[in-house]
């Protein structure tokens, strides 16, 4: 399985790397995120990272070290369940009602 990194700007490919076709363990993705974050901080220090991935990169070990990195910032995709409806069906409704979106299409 590809995974692409992109520049947040332009949207130009940088690099694409390939892992195993499974579904990635933590670790897997924990390792290839630090190697590219490192490679980045070598020659742009001060660059602010922004990492975006769906629930793949959903690990304890990417957020806790994502958090704890200087200048690095994340947004991870999670799968929906139950729990995460409930608890975010204020902000999604609210969301929707500002853009003028229902279960029944745009008014």
């Amino acid at each position: 399985m590809p995974l692409h990194i992109y520049e947040g700007l332009s949207g130009k490919l940088i690099t694409t790397i390939l892992k195993p076709g499974r579904r990635s363990k933590g670790a897997d993705v924990f390792s290839i995120l630090k190697r590219v974050v490192n490679f980045i901080r070598k020659y742009w220090k001060e660059m602010i990272i922004i990492i975006r991935g769906d629930s793949h990169f959903s690990s304890p070990e990417v957020m806790n070290w994502a958090g704890n990195q200087y200048r690095v910032h994340f947004i991870i995709g999670q799968s929906g369940n139950k729990r995460l409806k409930e608890l975010s069906k204020i902000t999604v409704d609210s969301a929707e009602a500002e853009r003028g979106i229902t279960r029944y299409g745009i008014f």
